[in-house]
């Protein structure tokens, strides 16, 4: 491996988690539906009632207490497989 494959593949990796991060940000649902879909003591919060009309972002959602990549990734693509059928 030479340094500028390692380069090249930095630079691949850096771009592919980039556009992850970009689809979290862009990937925007009803706090109700975090709620329903992640749970509504991990996803809900206290406020949830407050919220009812109010979106959040994939991205706002990690940046709750107890909030997993993992569930959130689920949902994102369980949402997307939904709005593809």
């Amino acid at each position: 491996i030479t340094d500028e494959e390692r380069v090249a593949s930095l630079a691949a990796r850096e771009t592919m988690i980039e556009d992850r991060v970009d689809e979290l940000r862009k990937f925007r649902l009803f706090v109700t539906d975090w709620a329903d879909r992640g749970g509504k003591d991990l996803m809900g919060g206290a406020q949830m009632s407050k919220k009812s009309g109010h979106k959040k972002s994939a991205e706002e959602v990690l940046g709750m207490p107890h909030v997993t990549l993992k569930a959130v990734e689920r949902i994102v693509r369980d949402v997307q497989m939904e709005e593809r059928n």
